[in-house]
């Protein structure tokens, strides 16, 4: 006998004893392997698999053409027969979605995770008050494991509170965070408030946050301040017609005490400073207030001062009519 040829797909044996003759006795056995195949299957919450088993594949196994969401994986050993015992391994991934986030004072942010996303997503349009971002990769299947983020900003205000004690001024803050609207202010200078806007920020939310401080000026004379001055004695002479005597005569002489009364007072325009001393009188009243005036006490303040002269009787002499 000699070396045998198996052609693929075939298993050649041979037997050989010698006979008396001496000839051979032999035995030549020629099997064929069947091809078997057997399938069996794999399924979790993450992916589905299929395994494809040849005992004899004849066909030898070649690159294969995995298409988009999908993993093939090949095993083969070399069979006796020269064929092929191969496993085929398809794996089709499946998109898990899980959803997190973050909750601060500030801001809230919610988070959509996709491990395998059979869409290519782009970032979404963002709007004031709101940042938006993608991040994707790619995944073995040919999918995308994407993480889609949705930052939301809150409109935070903090009260008006006094930050400032000063002098002549009280200062007080009032703050604005991550506001959808730009600063809006009045103009309050008439009634003694410088009103500013400090650390204003237009920030990546596309919102606004800022302080406003406003400055309370603090007159200097907010209530009436009253003083008196007393002067020196006057005397006054009353005269009257006589008949007898052809002439006026002194018939009586009064003493009065003279007296100022100052009365000081702050106005945050001149109008009302003009109106505090707007009732003067005439000399020789009783009332004068000829000697009042006001004036301005810096860009915003107005000083008034009413001076009120007053004569007070002390004392009254009387005479009677002289003979000649």
């Amino acid at each position: 006998m000699t070396k045998p040829e198996a052609p693929k797909g075939t298993i050649i044996s041979q037997e050989a004893d010698r006979t008396v003759a001496g000839n051979q006795r032999t035995i030549v056995t020629e099997t064929t392997p069947k091809d078997q195949v057997a399938e069996s299957f794999d399924e979790s919450a993450a992916a589905s698999s299929k395994k494809t088993l040849h005992t004899e594949n004849a066909t030898d196994l070649t690159k294969p053409e995995a298409p988009k969401g999908t993993i093939i994986s090949q095993e083969a050993d070399r069979t006796v027969a020269g064929n092929q015992r191969t496993i085929v391994t398809e794996t089709t991934p499946k998109d898990q979605v899980s959803v997190e986030g973050e909750e601060t004072g500030f801001n809230a942010v919610a988070r959509t995770i996709h491990t395998e996303n059979p869409l290519e997503p782009s970032v979404a349009a963002s709007a004031p008050g709101k940042k938006t971002s993608l991040r994707a990769r790619r995944t073995e299947a040919g999918n995308l494991g994407t993480v889609e983020e949705e930052d939301t900003s809150k409109a935070v205000s903090v009260a008006e509170f006094v930050s400032h004690y000063g002098e002549r001024e009280i200062e007080t803050t009032e703050l604005k965070i991550h506001d959808l609207t730009p600063p809006a202010i009045s103009d309050e200078t008439g009634g003694g408030i410088d009103t500013r806007v400090l650390a204003y920020e237009f920030d990546a939310y596309l919102t606004h946050s800022y302080k406003v401080v406003k400055t309370t000026r603090v007159l200097m004379y907010p209530e009436e301040l009253s003083w008196e001055i007393y002067g020196d004695t006057v005397s006054v002479t009353s005269q009257v017609w006589s008949e007898t005597l052809g002439r006026y005569w002194n018939n009586a002489t009064y003493i009065y005490r003279e007296k100022w009364t100052h009365t000081r007072k702050s106005f945050s325009n001149k109008e009302d400073a003009s109106a505090f001393i707007a009732n003067s009188g005439t000399w020789p009243n009783v009332e004068d207030t000829r000697g009042s005036h006001f004036g301005p006490a810096g860009d915003f303040e107005w000083i008034a001062e009413k001076v009120v002269k007053t004569r007070h009787l002390i004392t009254t002499y009387t005479y009677t009519e002289p003979a000649k």
